[in-house]
């Protein structure tokens, strides 16, 4: 499930966000090619980054300037919901 927030209302949400739950950011790395300046391999190398609660916090405050959301961006965040021990985990993607 994805959803998109405004900058103050993803705070909020990650600030909320139940006990035990995982942050993490998407890191992609668009590989450019020699000799050809507007061709890149897309994400031919990525991965992600697990933050703490409170770097979560952070990232989403600072991830769009203002001007940007007055213009309708918003900050994505990918919900991913799994069992592990009996236990349901979340895991929350920024990015």
């Amino acid at each position: 499930m994805s959803q998109l927030f405004k900058t103050a209302d993803a705070v909020k949400f990650v600030k909320n966000a139940k006990a035990g739950t995982s942050f993490c950011l998407h890191v992609r790395n668009d590989a450019p090619i020699e000799g050809e300046d507007d061709k890149a391999f897309i994400g031919c190398a990525g991965g992600y980054v697990r933050l703490s609660r409170a770097e979560a916090a952070r990232i989403v405050a600072d991830y769009i300037i203002p001007k940007l959301e007055e213009r309708g961006a918003r900050v994505p965040i990918n919900v991913t919901r799994y069992e592990s021990a009996g236990k349901e985990r979340i895991t929350y993607w920024i990015g």
